[in-house]
């Protein structure tokens, strides 16, 4: 009689364990149903292993999560295959459909109009595959229902970063309205040229590399120049304003300079130490020191040349001076052999007066607000003395005669010329 009870309780027991199990531990099989906003992304019934079955209802008590929980370390537990070889693939398959990869905000650079466009990205979409699976354990029956758990991958650069980039970090000008027509050309076809540069993180920009050579095939026209401490003409005169007014704008920037070379004289347009020549053998290398990008805006308008530095964000204010240390006088002349048109009783004729020469030194001071954190020596340069130009008036024997009066003792003072009868 016993026995009888005990097998009754036992029979009871065990329906009572499939009931609260679910059919799918009785059937082994289970309808899988996964959505994702309010869509039906896959339904499938699957067979479930066997072996599996057995394993969940008798060390496990029918409980798919625990078996999850203790066999997860088992890569055929964690990719479902332990359940039905099917799955993973199905699942992978959605997952591939549903997933969007992120589209990240750009800044874009237009070389030809040098102005920022800033273009909006879009946010990724990621499905928690893992999660997924935990799921289906946790919520495992006949009909199981899951909702595709996903994620938002946010764009990794902000909208604010990008436009930090894009930072004025100086502008520059110096005046060139009086020029002749010559120098005024050259002056714009550089400064076009250099409109737009892009100087990459860690790199240098060479004034000489994207103006190119001064010459008549590259578009250059004659024009006043300093050569050998003197001013003369040459092909390209005019370009030495247009480097200069760079350097300017770059150190103000406060970024590095490489190598800048003043010129023999000084210039007009900026004070000494500050002027940056560029030849066939000289040129403006500058340095981007920073960790972005710096763009350059350059263009003339009414008379004058302008360049704008754009790059990262800085609170660093940079201010560029000048100081004479000493002064090299001079007042002498070298005395040419040329011909002129000369004026009654001139003698001589100054084509230029001599210019002292002098040594200065430019600084950089660098604020953080009205806060002077910093100061530099930036370059000390020798401007040569430069020395007059005269002519002196040669006077030839005939000359002299045709101007002296004749004197004779028993007439008095006659003009020679009249003596005999001239004029």
């Amino acid at each position: 009689m016993k026995k009888i009870i005990w097998a009754l309780f036992a029979v009871i027991v065990f329906m009572l364990l499939i009931t609260s199990l679910g059919s799918a531990l009785f059937t082994g099989k289970f309808e899988l149903t996964v959505y994702h906003n309010g869509e039906i992304m896959l339904k499938k019934v699957y067979k479930i292993k066997t072996s599996t079955v057995m394993n969940v209802l008798f060390k496990y008590g029918g409980n798919y999560y625990k078996f999850y929980q203790k066999n997860s370390s088992d890569a055929k537990v964690r990719d479902l295959s332990c359940l039905n070889d099917e799955i993973n693939g199905d699942l992978q398959r959605i997952i591939d459909r549903t997933e969007e990869p992120v589209i990240e905000r750009k800044l874009l650079w237009s070389a030809e109009k040098a102005e920022f466009n800033f273009v909006e990205g879009k946010n990724g979409l990621k499905v928690e595959k893992q999660k997924l699976i935990e799921n289906i354990y946790k919520e495992i029956s006949y009909k199981t229902t899951i909702a595709l758990p996903t994620k938002e991958i946010e764009q990794s650069i902000t909208m604010e970063e990008l436009k930090k980039r894009t930072y004025q970090r100086s502008v520059f000008s110096t005046c060139y309205s009086t020029s002749k027509a010559n120098r005024k050309h050259n002056i714009e076809l550089a400064t076009k040229k250099l409109n737009g540069a892009v100087v990459p993180a860690k790199s240098q920009l060479s004034f000489n590399k994207i103006v190119g050579p001064r010459t008549i095939q590259n578009g250059f026209k004659s024009a006043g120049i300093i050569s050998g401490g003197a001013f003369v003409q040459g092909v390209g005169g005019g370009v030495c304003q247009v480097s200069t007014t760079l350097y300017n704008a770059w150190i103000r920037a406060g970024l590095d300079v490489i190598n800048a070379v003043n010129h023999s004289l000084p210039v007009s347009y900026v004070g000494p130490s500050l002027d940056a020549m560029v030849s066939s053998k000289n040129d403006l290398l500058l340095f981007n020191n920073t960790e972005h990008d710096v763009y350059i805006k350059a263009h003339t308008q009414n008379g004058r040349i302008y360049f704008t530095i754009y790059g990262y964000y800085t609170p660093e204010r940079t201010v560029i001076r000048n100081k004479i240390i000493k002064i090299l006088p001079c007042n002498e002349y070298d005395i040419l052999n040329i011909p002129l048109d000369w004026k009654e009783n001139e003698t001589f004729r100054i084509l230029a007066s001599p210019r002292n020469g002098l040594v200065s030194c430019a600084y950089k001071d660098v604020y953080i607000g009205n806060k002077l954190i910093k100061t530099e020596k930036l370059r000390t340069n020798t401007y040569s003395p430069q020395r007059g130009k005269m002519v002196k008036r040669t006077i030839k024997e005939e000359d002299e005669e045709l101007d002296t009066r004749y004197i004779n003792p028993s007439f008095g003072f006659f003009n020679k010329g009249a003596l005999f009868g001239v004029g």
